[in-house]
């Protein structure tokens, strides 16, 4: 962690095991901790007051909380199946549960109380909360159709609802009052849904993106309820309203 004032280096930290371990999703509590997600493929991640004490195999995604001063786990826990899962975005609840989003390739990719129970197709976004001491998992599901589906940036509105951005290959992506009903066309389109407070039914869920690949990245909520969306386009007729700039430069 640098300080900006003094460009002081307050707390920086190695954290994981004897083989790969990659950190992608950061959020800091109103407590001073910090957490994490990410993935490992180390069967000896550090772990400490974890829902998931043991690796799940291939790649597990990983959900860890350090102290203010770093000097310490909070909790650090595995969160992941049998086959490739990774953490990709966090975002902390004012109650202190931690919600997480990512890609599930395991069939059995732990769920609780899930709108969508089981896996659609080649990988799925996920979405799952963690409680506030990281030993228990109040709620995680699926999200996906039948081919590729990422999950990557998440965001709470004050309403209760979870809102996540990411992009999918499915042509079937789960959809409700959609801005974007269909799938625009090649590799990816870009998907934004939102789920209820407890998340068993969909708010909305839309595609957005045009006939070339469209991935989604990050996401956050305005106070009027609005989601404000990034990511990355190669299609020509990406859907454009307003803007700055109205045609890609390559």
């Amino acid at each position: 962690m640098l300080r900006a004032q003094t460009l002081r280096l307050d707390y920086s930290t190695y954290l994981g095991g004897s083989g790969p371990d990659h950190g992608y999703g950061i959020s800091l509590g109103t407590d001073g901790k910090t957490y994490v997600t990410g993935e490992t493929q180390s069967y000896n991640f550090p772990t400490e007051n974890s829902y998931q004490a043991g690796y799940g195999g291939n790649f597990d995604g990983f959900v860890s909380a350090l102290s203010s001063t770093g000097s310490a786990l909070f909790y650090s826990t595995y969160l992941g199946g049998s086959s490739g899962d990774f953490g990709n975005g966090i975002s902390l609840g004012t109650d202190g549960k931690v919600y997480v989003t990512g890609e599930a390739g395991s069939s059995d990719f732990p769920t609780e109380n899930p709108y969508q129970a089981g896996s659609g197709g080649i990988d799925d976004a996920f979405i799952s909360i963690l409680s506030s001491t990281g030993s228990g998992l109040s709620y995680s599901t699926y999200l996906g159709g039948i081919s590729a589906d990422y999950g990557y940036g998440i965001s709470l509105g004050t309403d209760g609802r979870i809102y996540v951005v990411g992009y999918t290959g499915s042509p079937n992506f789960p959809t409700e009052n959609p801005y974007q009903a269909g799938y625009g066309g090649g590799t990816y389109d870009v998907f934004v849904s939102a789920l209820s407070s407890t998340g068993s039914a969909l708010f909305y869920s839309t595609y957005l993106g045009g006939s070339g690949s469209d991935r989604g990245y990050g996401i956050s909520l305005g106070t009027d309820g609005r989601a404000y969306v990034t990511g990355f386009t190669a299609s020509s007729d990406f859907p454009t309203k307003n803007p700055y700039q109205a045609e890609q430069r390559f």
